[in-house]
Order: structure tokens, then sequence, then C-alpha cells
């Protein structure tokens, strides 16, 4: 499932080299957090894996493919309605 244009927005997207930085906003009204948690919307860990998935396929100009993943931990949490704007970045 594409994420992009959707779920969030590309506002800038900067970088030289390998190294990449964007700035995303989340729509706070996707289905997905009606669902993941009404009333105190948390952007699962599911889809922060794959809008960074995405990101980097931007970047790479190639279609990517996931195939393990073997320790994720997630040092905060992403509530759209109190952080509506995101930095990635990736070097």
């Amino acid at each position: 499932m594409k994420l992009l244009d959707d779920f969030y927005t590309i506002e800038r997207e900067e970088g030289a080299g390998d190294a990449r930085e964007y700035v995303i906003s989340l729509n706070k009204d996707h289905f997905i957090y009606r669902a993941h948690f009404p009333g105190a919307p948390v952007t699962p860990g599911a889809c922060i894996i794959q809008l960074c998935k995405e990101l980097v396929e931007r970047h790479a100009g190639a279609r990517l493919a996931l195939k393990r993943v073997i320790n994720v931990k997630f040092l905060a949490v992403i509530d759209p309605g109190r952080c509506p704007v995101v930095r990635v970045a990736f070097s």
C-alpha cells in the first residue's frame, strides 16, 4: 500500500550524495488514525517503516523490497495531532 500523497505528503526534500532529509506532513484525518487509536491517534510502526521505505525508494530512484526486519525499536510515539510535521533523515 502506497502511503505517499494520502497518509503523508512531502513538504521539503534536501540533501547531497547519500544523505537526504525529508520534512513530511501527516494526514491526521486518514482512516488509519481512526482505527489506531480512536480519540488518541498513534502512527502505527508498520506505517513508519513503509513511509521510510517509500522515501528511500524515492532517493534511490528504484522500487525496493523490504526482505527482513530483525529488530525495530520505536523510541517515541508519533501523534499526528500533536506532531503533524515530521523530519526524516537518511545517511
